[in-house]
């Protein structure tokens, strides 16, 4: 039996242009590579990979915002030190449950990239003991941590779409009807 995996980047393509995809404004993950090494942890095998948008507030707590991960479209990120594309979206936490806009983004916040080992994205990773509010701090999260991003705005994102961290070699992050060429038209 054939893989369909081939055809799914032309495949989303035609549901962009048909209106049927996702919305303009949309935030897309659309390259990853992570270095797999994290202290004394090095991940082996197949990973899966999560980008996580936290909100920094001014009284210096964090709020889950939202997620990007393997049912959102980044299942192809399997290996480390590989660069991966893929057009991944962010989902909202949250009743919203929606893809994330480029204005959804907070003044303030920071993406944290780890290796699922708990509930998929959106499920903010404090809902596994039941806690019902996702406002907690980014290092109590159940899953690996991988790299923590500096403090960033929005506007810096724009500038600069393509971040590198500590354990992220490389996370390009683009935006559907902002970016010149989004890769899942080219």
């Amino acid at each position: 039996m054939r893989s369909l995996r081939p055809l799914i980047p032309a495949l989303f393509a035609l549901a962009l242009a048909a209106g049927c995809g996702l919305e303009e404004g949309t935030v897309l993950v659309t390259s990853v590579s992570v270095n797999g090494v994290r202290g004394d942890q090095i991940f082996a095998g197949d990973m899966e990979v999560e980008v996580h948008v936290y909100a920094l507030l001014p009284d210096g707590e964090t709020r889950f915002v939202a997620c990007a991960g393997e049912g959102t479209g980044m299942n192809e990120v399997k290996e480390r030190n590989t660069l991966t594309e893929m057009d991944g979206h962010f989902r909202m936490a949250g009743p919203d449950d929606r893809p994330m806009r480029v204005d959804d983004f907070p003044e303030r916040f920071q993406l944290v990239v780890t290796e699922d080992d708990a509930a998929p994205c959106p499920t903010p990773q404090n809902a596994l003991s039941g806690e019902k509010e996702p406002l907690f701090t980014i290092h109590s999260t159940k899953d690996d941590l991988v790299g923590i991003s500096d403090p960033m705005t929005p506007e810096d994102l724009l500038r600069d779409p393509t971040l590198r961290f500590d354990g992220v070699p490389s996370l390009t992050l683009e935006t559907v009807g902002l970016d010149p060429e989004p890769r899942s038209r080219r």
